[in-house]
């Protein structure tokens, strides 16, 4: 009963194996974060509009071009931020982007890695943002802070994928969720 599966687009599943949680993408359709609204597939959890800080694990790697799995905290369908990792077709990436009104920006958007941290850390201090990322949950890479308010309702894990066909058309990806 805390935890919704959302899935917009209507062809996405989740499952689990008693440990963990699958967040199932398939090919050849955007299931992306952005412009055209929030299509990734998320299990989101009623969240607290306090200084908090959220630790999730991730067991899968993203290595196909736009492959994405993070954490989004919500407002409402219109104002959310987004931490992900995603592979850009060369190198895995963190990246923060905030959604207000519905219109995205990027925010943190410069920090490469060579694998896919299994650790993503978001910590939210007033209207001071924090995201970290680690390999083995006990070294940490800050990828950078911001100020932004935004009244916190629900927060939770995604997996996401983005493409255009015919030329770069959209790799599945199933997101495994540890722990959030």
């Amino acid at each position: 009963g805390l935890w919704t599966f959302v899935n917009p687009v209507g062809d996405k599943t989740y499952s689990l194996d008693g440990r963990s949680l699958f967040l199932n993408v398939p090919a050849n359709v955007s299931h992306n974060i952005w412009a055209d609204g929030n299509r990734s597939v998320r299990m989101m959890q009623p969240t607290q509009d306090v200084n908090f800080e959220i630790l999730a694990k991730f067991e899968s790697t993203v290595t196909k071009r736009y492959q994405m799995q993070g954490v989004l905290v919500e407002q409402d369908s219109q104002n959310y931020l987004r931490f992900e990792v995603h592979f850009d077709g060369s190198s895995n990436r963190l990246y923060v982007a905030r959604i207000q009104n519905g219109n995205p920006k990027a925010i943190i958007n410069q920090v490469y890695l060579t694998t896919t941290p299994a650790y993503l850390r978001i910590t939210r201090v007033g209207q001071l943002w924090s995201f970290s990322s680690s390999d083995d949950g006990q070294q940490w890479l800050a990828a950078g802070s911001f100020n932004y308010s935004l009244t916190v309702n629900r927060s939770g894990v995604f997996g996401a994928n983005h493409g255009t066909l015919p030329n770069l058309p959209a790799p599945a990806h199933t997101a495994i969720v540890d722990y959030f």
